[in-house]
C-alpha cells in the first residue's frame, strides 16, 4: 500500500512527486489492470499519470528530476566551425530563438516525438 509521504519530502515537491509516481507506477505494473483502471481505483488523475509513466518507462534522462530539481542534458557540437550545410527545418519559437536542423536523423526523431 502507498502511504503519504508528505513530511519526509515537504522541503522538495518535485522529488516528493517523483517518489509518489515511481511507486505507483511499480504498484501499477504487478496491478494487472490497465491504467485507467488502476488511476480510477487510486483517484489519480489519468493524463499526469500517463506522462510520469512514459518518464519510468522509456527512463528518460533528458527529462530527469533530481534532489535540486531539473536536470538539464549537456550535447556536444562536432565542430565549432560554421554549419555548411542546407537547413532541414526551422523552429520559431516565441522568444524570437530558432532553432536549424541540417541532419535527416535529428529531424525525424523529432518528428516521431510530436
Amino acid at each position: 500500500m502507498l502511504e503519504n509521504q508528505s513530511d519526509s519530502n515537504s522541503q522538495n515537491p518535485q522529488l516528493f512527486a517523483k517518489e509518489t509516481w515511481h511507486k505507483h507506477f511499480e504498484s501499477y505494473q504487478i496491478s494487472g489492470q490497465t491504467k485507467a483502471e488502476y488511476c480510477r481505483k487510486h483517484n489519480l488523475t489519468y493524463h499526469r499519470f500517463i506522462f510520469w509513466c512514459g518518464k519510468f518507462e522509456k527512463g528518460n534522462s533528458s527529462l530527469a528530476i533530481t534532489d535540486d530539481g531539473p536536470a538539464f542534458v549537456p550535447i556536444k557540437l562536432k565542430s565549432n566551425s560554421p554549419i555548411k550545410q542546407q537547413t532541414l527545418c526551422t523552429l520559431e519559437f516565441n522568444d524570437g530563438k530558432r532553432l536549424l536542423i541540417h541532419d535527416v536523423v535529428v529531424l525525424k526523431a523529432l518528428m516521431s516525438g510530436l
